[in-house]
């Protein structure tokens, strides 16, 4: 499955959903990520902690069907942060996440979203 989507929005909603609720000491795995969730041409991001869910939705152009996958924040703001403002391909790959734009084609480990 891939998502088309606007750069800079996906680093606004990346650094939304981090910096309100992601806690990196968290003992759970999963509160340590952001998930990723494509569907019908939206691509959702989300985090959350025992307390609080924060979530910010982008439109994209999807092909295939609905993926998702939970990403490190850490990872994933510092690669699009890096990149030029352009659009940028999301391949969903079970647990990897691999971004692609005109100078990059990187893959992020992360953990099924199941």
């Amino acid at each position: 499955m891939n998502i088309t989507v606007n750069r800079v929005e996906l680093l606004g909603a990346l650094v939304f959903c981090n910096n309100r609720v992601i806690n990196s000491r968290a003992v759970i795995p999963e509160m340590k990520m952001l998930m990723l969730h494509a569907t019908r041409g939206e691509l959702a991001v989300s985090g959350c902690s025992s307390e609080l869910i924060a979530s910010k939705t982008i439109t994209g152009k999807l092909v295939g069907s609905a993926a998702s996958v939970l990403v490190p924040p850490q990872q994933i703001i510092g690669l699009i942060q890096n990149l030029p403002d352009e659009e940028l391909l999301l391949e969903f790959d079970g647990d990897k996440l691999n971004v692609k734009s005109t100078f990059a084609n990187m893959t992020i480990k992360g953990m099924p979203s199941d």
